[in-house]
């Protein structure tokens, strides 16, 4: 059944299919460009979420939504995924020097690029996640948006790990996030995938089916999302994939995560040099050799003329004196 929401975040259209129907809410696809999102039953409107104590600790709020025990009983494994991404983006980008984690939580991977030489930054919207940041990143955590963190840019690697899914305009997040990059500069962005094989498997009890997912990405639609943002065409891939082309050893833990218990995807963008932008290296090369030729047939033309002129003269110093 087709229903009229809010305008789409991709192509702006108002048309969705219902998906599932669930206790948190509704999950509907939009039916032009195939993006899901999750909309309150009653209001048709995206879920929202407080990113409180409640969030990062079931026990002290809503245990449907956020973590168990993120800065407890989650730490070591929260810990040994982010050395194994922090491996893999030093590997993968060897020259990168200063990165920016934004959506940082409690500053897993800020700690652990640190730990690799980096000067690593976080931000993150919740004040209570930035004020029990994990030991090793004191004064490498701000709370606020990204916006704040625009006076420290460029960065030569931008991460989002699970955020772009609890923003109500990823199209708008992942410009402001691209923008923060240096030319050559990276933005690695990490979310669940949907409609993959776990989620045939669980059907309605899918594990990321979360009241503070606002979005669900397939590949196609994130790479839409990326292209729409960037300009440039992205592939993504299943996050296992990534970390063993980026030669990172991974741990048992975190394999059995993303086989078992989770399926997420990394895409990859890049930001051109500006002299490249636009046009493309091959057009850029063209118009190098197009420079060239012109110079090249403007002094041949000049020769000629000098040529010319030093016959003429010539000529002249051969012809009888007038009488």
């Amino acid at each position: 059944m087709s229903q009229s929401y809010e305008s789409c975040a991709l192509c702006d259209t108002r048309k969705r299919s219902i998906e599932y129907e669930l206790p948190i809410g509704t999950i509907v696809a939009c039916e032009r460009c195939g993006l899901v999102s999750l909309v309150d039953s009653e209001t048709s409107e995206l879920v929202t979420c407080s990113y409180d104590a409640g969030y990062y600790h079931a026990a002290a709020g809503n245990a449907s939504v956020g973590y168990t025990d993120y800065f407890g009983s989650e730490a070591t494994s929260r810990d040994s995924f982010a050395r194994s991404l922090a491996v893999g983006l030093t590997t993968r980008f060897p020259a990168a020097r200063k990165t920016l984690d934004i959506g940082c939580g409690g500053g897993y991977l800020v700690r652990a690029l640190a730990d690799r030489g980096l000067d690593a930054r976080g931000v993150d919207t919740s004040a209570f996640a930035v004020a029990h940041g994990v030991e090793g990143t004191a004064g490498r955590l701000v709370e606020g948006t990204m916006s704040v963190m625009a006076d420290v840019a460029p960065f030569d690697i931008v991460t989002m790990m699970d955020v772009i899914e609890h923003l109500p305009d990823p199209v708008s997040a992942i410009r402001g996030a691209f923008s923060f990059l240096r030319e050559g500069g990276s933005l690695v962005v990490l979310t669940p995938r949907y409609g993959g094989a776990l989620l045939q498997r669980q059907g309605t009890e899918y594990v990321h089916f979360n009241s503070d997912h606002m979005y669900y990405f397939t590949e196609q639609t994130l790479s839409a999302v990326l292209r729409k943002a960037t300009g440039s065409d992205v592939a993504t891939q299943d996050v296992l994939s990534t970390l063993m082309d980026w030669h990172v050893a991974v741990p048992a833990d975190v394999q059995h995560k993303y086989t078992a218990d989770r399926d997420s995807i990394i895409a990859v963008v890049t930001r051109e040099l500006d002299v490249l932008r636009g046009a493309g290296l091959l057009q850029f090369v063209n118009h190098l050799l197009d420079v060239l030729s012109a110079t090249t047939i403007t002094n041949q033309q000049d020769i000629r003329r000098v040529d010319d002129d030093e016959v003429f003269d010539a000529d002249r110093r051969h012809e009888p004196a007038s009488v």
